[in-house]
């Protein structure tokens, strides 16, 4: 049985905008005509509905439509962005960012569905401000540097002129490696600093002749640096008024002389301020100064003296700690004799100066420890300076008037004056103290006295100060003609400058004349 149909034609087909529910479709397959209805046509082809673009009509479209050819467009890679096929066939797109290993991460968990990105977050001392595309990181309550200069290579420091550089006032100039400034010397002005990072790190070297370091009627430091000037000069300093010079672990490596101070009435601080190699000269006074003072330092010296102060005048004059290799020649200190460079009430104090080569067994000139207004102590060959006075009187003959009996007299006779130290003794006498401050003294007096004639007397010797007696310190004995009587008198006394000591002596009995063959009085 066949259904193929023979000579039948489809005709008169009538206009219809939609396809009807109940419409059914033919088509021929292999010599057979079949029909199928319109909904499982529709649905055998898995279509149901339009294909339409979608989303904000601003958006980059999937769907390409051509006329009657609906593209779909392939998804690319971009910046930052890969594209791939997913195990499960679909699309996956990811962010395509690295995170560097060194220092702290911006993206949180780069591997994260939500990668976060860290937030920028001001610390101390620091501000953080976004503006437009900008982020600023500043600096705040950490004040700069607006007075210091670092100095790495000469080119930091400013232009020579005339061979002189001039350091800028109210600045530091700090030094971070070694400077070598030719023949150029260093001028510094009003509260100039010159520093280097330590004395054994930083050296800066001059090769003139003249002076490397100079400053006129200024206050400045100098600090923490080494200076090398084999054929010069280090210091060359004056002033006009009153001004602070600061010097601090300074080495002078090498130089020809130390340095010239011209003062008016400048106070004047060296710590641990060394001169390693001095060819002529070290240190030169001239003028007024207010205050010097040199401690814990190396001095060595070829020729000339550590302190050569002329006719300079001090009201404090401080030298302690001073170790000094000094050649044969060479001195300490040398200066005006009797004391004459330290101001009156004033002192020059040298303490415990460590003296070695030829010249330490000498090492004063003009000034010496017994002058009154200079104390030296601790020095390994300086004699300690020593208050003392003593007078004696060996075979006198010069009878004691005596007008009164008890009233103490004067003892007569003439006295050698022996071994005084910042004390002056007379021929009558009696022993002054001349020194700047006031000492704790020691009395002591041994006397032979006796009446010029006649029996057994009492008699008695005391301590006179200043022309007045001290009635506690009597001592009494008794003698009589050629029977003397020693008689020892003990007392303690403060002195201050110009005070004097006198022995008296009396007849307690009677008014006959004493005589006092022998005497020795000391005050130490």
């Amino acid at each position: 049985m066949s259904n193929r149909a023979n000579g039948r034609k489809k005709s008169l087909f009538p206009a219809q905008t939609t396809v009807l529910t109940n419409a059914s479709m033919d088509y021929f397959v292999n010599g057979v005509n079949y029909k199928i209805p319109y909904t499982n046509f529709v649905s055998g082809l898995g279509v149901t509905g339009t294909i339409v673009q979608e989303g904000a009509v601003s958006g980059t479209p999937v769907l390409d439509t051509q006329s009657t050819v609906n593209n779909i467009r392939n998804l690319e890679a971009g910046a930052g962005i890969s594209t791939a096929i997913s195990s499960e066939n679909g699309i996956t797109l990811k962010h395509n960012f690295t995170q560097d290993t060194t220092g702290s991460p911006v993206l949180v968990n780069p591997t994260a569905t939500s990668p976060a990105i860290a937030s920028i977050v001001a610390g101390s001392g620091i501000s953080v401000t976004a503006a437009s595309n900008a982020i600023t990181i500043a600096s705040t309550g950490i004040a700069k540097a607006s007075k210091q200069v670092l100095i790495s290579v000469l080119a930091d420091l400013p232009s020579a002129v005339a061979n002189v550089i001039t350091l800028l006032a109210d600045t530091e100039y700090l030094l971070l490696k070694d400077i070598n400034i030719g023949a150029n010397g260093i001028a510094l002005s009003e509260d100039t600093v010159l520093a280097g990072l330590d004395n054994t790190l930083i050296t800066v070297t001059y090769t003139g002749t003249g002076d490397m370091i100079t400053a006129g009627d200024k206050n400045f430091v100098v600090k923490d640096i080494a200076l090398a000037c084999a054929s010069g000069r280090a210091f060359k300093i004056t002033d006009t008024s009153a001004k602070t010079i600061f010097l601090q672990n300074v080495t002078i490596t090498t130089c020809t002389k130390i340095g010239s101070f011209v003062s008016t009435a400048s106070d004047y601080t060296l710590n641990n301020v060394n001169s390693l190699i001095t060819a002529t000269t070290g240190m030169e006074f001239s003028g007024v100064f207010s205050r010097f003072i040199h401690t814990q330092s190396t001095v060595n010296l070829s020729a000339g003296a550590v302190y050569s102060l002329a006719t300079a005048t001090f009201k404090s004059f401080i030298s302690d700690e001073i170790l000094s290799t000094l050649a044969a020649s060479t001195k300490l200190l040398t200066g005006a004799a009797s004391s004459a460079n330290i101001v009156a009430g004033q002192l020059g104090v040298v303490i415990a100066p460590c003296l070695q080569g030829a010249g330490a067994s000498a090492p004063l000139t003009t000034i010496a420890p017994t002058d009154t207004r200079w104390n030296f102590t601790g020095g390994n060959t300086i004699a300690d300076t020593r208050t003392s006075g003593l007078v004696s009187m060996q075979g006198n003959s010069t009878n004691t008037v005596i007008a009164s009996a008890g009233t103490p007299v004067l003892v007569a006779g003439t006295w050698v004056v022996g071994s005084t130290s910042q004390m002056t003794g007379t021929t009558g006498g009696r022993i002054t103290y001349d020194g700047a401050k006031g000492i704790h003294a020691s009395v002591s007096a041994k006397i032979s006295v006796e009446p010029v004639s006649g029996g057994s007397v009492d008699i008695s010797a005391q301590v006179s100060i200043n022309g007045s007696l001290v009635a506690n310190s009597v001592a009494i004995g008794s003698a009589s003609a050629n029977s003397p009587s020693s008689i020892t008198v003990i007392w303690a006394q403060e002195l201050a400058a110009t005070n004097y000591v006198e022995i008296f002596i009396s007849n307690l009995d009677t008014t006959v004349d004493l005589l006092s063959a022998s005497a020795v009085v000391s005050i130490n």
